[in-house]
């Protein structure tokens, strides 16, 4: 099985618990606190690893204790440093909990949104047969770079006759991602992974399914919505169909990171040579495990049997 490329940002996500989200003036005290590894492609590929699947983490990481702390952590894990920025430090994301699970980020974005092509210049495309990025990389001032990028390596692979999927997340932030960039990228006719708000805010429609099919005029590939407890709507591109599949109960302690286990084990699960149905019904359970846990990642005693 060939390589999946995971292009963009690992990162420290500082999860802060509170009573509730204070406003202007208020004076509250946390419940807790505490530093654990985030990220969306960190994320995915953590599940990418617990399901045994060829992956590279192409995750740059730069100096302070937020770096030290990644380093530390992919150390541990075994994952290569892929890049090292010497002279900018690690950011991170403050992660505010409610007593509801509802959540709130306040990103500080430092060195892990660093980008360069010349780090992938001894890639050999051929042992790659997809790559993921997130909107996220594309908002900051290396976005142009990045998608530049992306249309050379996937007309590489044509030329080379190397079948490339690519797995695009547009993320919470993808109204923010300047227009041109966005169609450039939905040209390429990537597998769209989002949220039901994210694509709601992104289309303009309100109607999940509405809202989809706009995405899919625009890529001719799959189209995949995830409705939190309530399963995920998917546009079926090879059937031509439409349908929504059941979400699993869970006792949720907080969705940070829902998303993100999702799509990995959809991409886990694709590569496995199932159905996209299959697929999708997969991702929303282990994504259902995930909620269960404080942090975007499962712990590997919890990896839910029969995966």
């Amino acid at each position: 099985m060939k390589k999946t490329l995971l292009v963009g940002l690992t990162c420290v996500d500082i999860m802060i618990k509170v009573p509730y989200f204070p406003t202007a003036g208020d004076d509250i005290n946390i419940s807790s606190s505490q530093m654990i590894a985030g990220g969306t492609s960190f994320n995915v590929s953590d599940v990418l690893r617990q399901m045994k699947i060829p992956y590279q983490l192409c995750s740059p990481v730069g100096r302070g204790i937020y770096g030290q702390f990644v380093e530390e952590l992919l150390n541990r894990k075994g994952i290569p440093v892929f890049a090292k920025i010497p002279d900018r430090d690690n950011g991170c994301c403050y992660c505010i909990i409610d007593a509801n699970s509802k959540h709130t980020f306040i990103s500080d974005r430092g060195a892990e949104y660093s980008f360069s092509r010349e780090w992938f210049k001894d890639l050999d495309i051929t042992q790659v047969d997809s790559i993921y990025c997130s909107g996220l990389e594309f908002e900051d001032p290396t976005g142009e770079e990045r998608a530049k990028w992306i249309e050379d390596i996937i007309e590489e692979s044509r030329q080379k006759n190397n079948k490339l999927t690519f797995f695009f997340g547009p993320g919470p932030r993808c109204s923010h991602i300047d227009k041109n960039l966005l169609e450039r990228l939905f040209a390429l006719s990537p597998i769209v992974h989002i949220n039901d708000d994210e694509v709601k805010a992104l289309t303009g429609k309100d109607a999940v399914g509405q809202a989809a099919k706009i995405i899919h005029e625009k890529t001719n590939n799959h189209v995949i919505v995830t409705l939190g407890e309530k399963g995920s709507y998917v546009y079926d591109h090879e059937k031509q169909r439409e349908y929504t599949l059941p979400g699993f109960r869970a006792a949720v302690i907080d969705t940070i990171g829902a998303g993100d286990a999702h799509l990995g084990t959809l991409i886990a699960s694709l590569k496995q040579g199932r159905s996209l149905e299959e697929s999708v019904m997969r991702a929303n359970k282990y994504a259902s495990e995930v909620v269960k846990v404080l942090g975007a990642t499962l712990p590997d005693e919890r990896f839910p049997a029969g995966f």
